[in-house]
């Protein structure tokens, strides 16, 4: 077993091919992954409905050379006559920023670091992941599913579980033939052998505690869809303006395609980009990509 295998089930407190005999599914592979996707779907949930990848790459991520940035001497939009860096988003993120994280494309980390682009302004987009209330809010909706899945009676059908499988049960070598192609069936014949083996009260206890189990993960799912968190979010997003107004910086929020993707756009100096405040939340900032200031 793999240790983030171990870990998740640690952490959750239930056994994916014990949760695979109660619904009577197939292998116990196939479990494993049907319930590791619920906690999976939190995350895209968070990542996918604040990040969106698409704008970040041109080209296959294979295909993406490195790009430096492009130097308009032209002035500013906003009667600054600064000079506006601009550049080519030459690769895809590789890393999500936690809340408290702050993440540089590299070419942007690149310009702003070069003695020639003193007092420069960067045409830049931040990417905003993860808002501290949205994400503790998430985590203590997950708290109740953990909760349900450590009632004692399903912590007693693990133990159970256990003994049956390092003790009792004896594979054929057909059974051998069948774990390694994935489609093992030890959940199912344990399945069997608890509904004759134990009382019915541990049974009925079982049973029930896998229901509320499986009706907290309904509540977790429909608690921290997209449209769920859209008002926890919004209030955090606008809650981040006010702060970024209040601290001088010039930059506007934008959602677009009906995908609630929250990206801020700007023209900011190296000192805001390397102190742009993530206390509150997780950003990652590229470059905007927009032709140049000559064509504003």
């Amino acid at each position: 077993m793999k240790n983030s295998e171990k870990m998740y089930e640690a952490i959750s407190g239930i056994r994916d091919d014990i949760i695979e005999s109660a619904e009577a599914l197939g292998s116990r592979r196939k479990g494993r992954f049907a319930w590791i996707g619920y906690a999976a779907a939190a995350c895209l949930v968070l990542g996918a409905s604040m990040f969106g990848l698409s704008r970040l790459a041109k080209k296959p991520a294979e295909a993406q050379e490195a790009a430096l940035p492009t130097e308009q001497s032209t002035a500013a939009p906003t009667e600054d006559a600064r000079r506006i860096v601009t550049g080519e988003n030459g690769g895809l993120n590789e890393f999500v920023p936690s809340t408290g994280q702050r993440y540089l494309l590299p070419d942007l980390e690149q310009a702003i670091r070069a003695s020639e682009n003193d007092g420069c302004l960067f045409d830049v987009e931040v990417r905003i992941w993860n808002y501290a209330e949205v994400e503790a809010y998430v985590e203590s909706e997950w708290a109740k599913v953990t909760d349900k899945q450590n009632d004692p009676a399903i912590l007693h059908y693990n133990e159970e579980y256990d003994y049956w499988l390092d003790n009792i049960y004896e594979p054929t070598e057909a059974d051998l033939k069948a774990q390694e192609n994935g489609k093992g069936r030890e959940a199912e014949y344990f399945a069997a052998y608890w509904a004759e083996n134990y009382p019915q009260e541990e049974q009925d206890a079982y049973s029930a505690a896998m229901e509320a189990a499986k009706e907290a993960r309904r509540a977790y799912d429909a608690s921290t869809a997209p449209e769920a968190l859209k008002p926890l979010r919004d209030a955090a997003a606008a809650r981040l303006l006010t702060k970024l107004a209040e601290a001088g910086f010039d930059i506007g929020q934008e959602e677009k395609d009906g995908v609630i993707i929250n990206y801020l756009h700007g023209l900011l100096t190296r000192e805001q980009i390397e102190g742009f405040p993530v206390g509150d939340c997780g950003a990652f900032i590229l470059w905007y990509g927009y032709n140049g200031a000559a064509d504003e």
